[in-house]
């Protein structure tokens, strides 16, 4: 590994714990999400013992078009993570994702954290796979404003 990469690796290692901590400033255990069988996420947080493994891969490629922010992007946001991460949320003084600067400079922890399914918070219902599928595209598409 290069000295680039490892520092790319601690500093989204370090990012991952805020964004862990938040979540569980934001809600209490649910039920994981059903697993299904992909690449393991990088640097996934850590689960209980006995909990279900949920990985979700980003895509190594942008497929044939980017999901649109405006409208595949933004909903999904807005239902599963501005309680959160937009106006008074806890969250949203460090992670505001309603200001897309922000969402675009965090969209690798994103990417980590829908990756694993910890996110939204486990008291939430958990992200559907078409949702979570359309982030981690739309991140792996270079997360395009449009």
């Amino acid at each position: 590994m290069t000295v680039t990469a490892r520092a790319s690796s601690i500093h989204v290692a370090i990012a991952l714990a805020a964004i862990t901590t938040v979540a569980a400033a934001c809600g209490a255990p649910r039920e994981a999400a059903p697993s299904r069988p992909a690449a393991p996420a990088p640097f996934a947080p850590p689960r209980a013992p006995g909990a279900a493994e949920c990985r979700r891969a980003l895509p190594a490629a942008c497929g044939a078009a980017a999901p649109s922010y405006a409208r595949d992007v933004a909903p999904i946001l807005s239902r599963r993570c501005f309680a959160c991460h937009a106006g008074d949320g806890v969250a949203a003084d460090e992670h505001d994702f309603s200001a897309w600067p922000t969402l675009y400079a965090q969209r690798a922890q994103v990417a980590a954290q829908v990756g694993a399914c910890a996110m939204p918070p486990r008291r939430a219902p958990a992200l559907p796979e078409d949702e979570a599928e359309t982030l981690l595209l739309w991140i792996a598409c270079g997360a395009p404003k449009e």
